[in-house]
Parts: structure tokens; C-alpha cells; sequence
């Protein structure tokens, strides 16, 4: 619950709260969408989203919500297979129009928005904050090494493997 109206507050009102800093009323739901956000998280834990960006804010320096951003379309893209349900409610929480959609195309256009959304609001790539290719292999073992330790990516929907890792980062370059 505390999850899907996060999803909704923050998805309809990032772009206007990031363009005009002066609407209270989008950086309102903003905040309570955040607040939400952190109920959700701390209850059901955090994933490989979070699991990559620990090591990329502690290695590269990036703030550690960017880091987040960057990644999480492509993630979304990973575990799709595996929570494809939930990934169609993660859309209608962000008000897209989803009826007589299969799954399939539900899937998409949802995890289309969230690429579009990082677009508008220009959340850069890796590249354009300084990572390089050298360094994947370094923040891979570091997420293996935190989801092994009980780190946010142990809770993932799927065990990913060191290069599937890497072919992450690679996507998000």
C-alpha cells in the first residue's frame, strides 16, 4: 500500500516539483511520497537497485539517490519475468492507461515511463557521471559481496550472477 502511493505522488509530480521547484503542491506529494517510500522499504526491504547503488556511491562518489534513479529502469527490465504482476500495478500506481494491454505490452509501457521520466527529470548515464567500464567488474563483486552479507540485493526477486551485473551497469553506460 505505502509502495504503489509512493509510485503515485512522486511519478505525477517529479517532473513539475524538478521544473518548477516553486510548486509546493508537487513538492508536497514529493515529500509525502518519499516519507511513503521509506515506510515501504524499511518493511519489505530493498533490492538489486539498491545493491548496485551502494557500491557506486561509495566507489564513484555519486549521490546515492541518482545512483538509484539510474538504475532502476534497467533493474525493472531484469526482474520483470519474475514480478510481472507487480510491475503492471507499479504502472497503473503511475496512472498509465494499462486495460487490454497483455502483460507483455503492460510491462513495457510501464518500465517505458520510468525511462521517459529519468529522461525529462535528466537523470544522466554512468558515463556522463564519471564511471567507467574498468570499474564494473570492482562494483560487481561489491554488490555480490553485499547481497552475500545480507545486503539489499540478497532480497532481489532474482539472484543475479556477477555478469548479469555487469550487463547491467553496461546498459545504464
Amino acid at each position: 500500500m505505502n509502495a504503489l502511493k509512493a509510485i503515485e505522488l512522486i511519478s505525477s509530480s517529479i517532473e513539475e516539483a524538478t521544473a518548477n521547484g516553486s510548486n509546493i503542491a508537487a513538492r508536497s506529494n514529493m515529500i509525502l511520497g518519499s516519507t511513503m517510500a521509506g515506510f515501504a522499504f524499511t518493511n519489505a526491504v530493498l533490492g538489486l537497485v539498491h545493491g548496485i547503488a551502494h557500491p557506486l556511491s561509495v566507489r564513484c562518489g555519486l549521490p546515492h539517490g541518482v545512483a538509484n534513479a539510474i538504475l532502476l529502469p534497467y533493474v525493472m527490465e531484469y526482474n520483470a519475468s519474475v514480478v510481472s504482476e507487480r510491475t503492471v500495478d507499479i504502472g497503473k500506481a503511475m496512472g498509465l492507461k494499462l486495460d487490454g494491454l497483455s502483460q507483455e505490452a503492460a510491462i513495457k509501457k510501464t518500465i517505458d515511463r520510468v525511462f521517459e521520466l529519468n529522461k525529462n527529470i535528466k537523470i544522466p548515464t554512468l558515463k556522463e557521471v564519471g564511471v567507467t567500464k574498468e570499474q564494473f567488474d570492482l562494483l560487481a563483486d561489491d554488490t555480490l559481496r553485499d547481497t552475500a552479507e545480507g545486503g539489499a540485493g540478497m532480497f532481489n526477486p532474482r539472484q543475479a550472477t556477477k555478469e548479469e551485473i555487469i550487463a547491467l551497469l553496461e546498459k545504464a553506460f
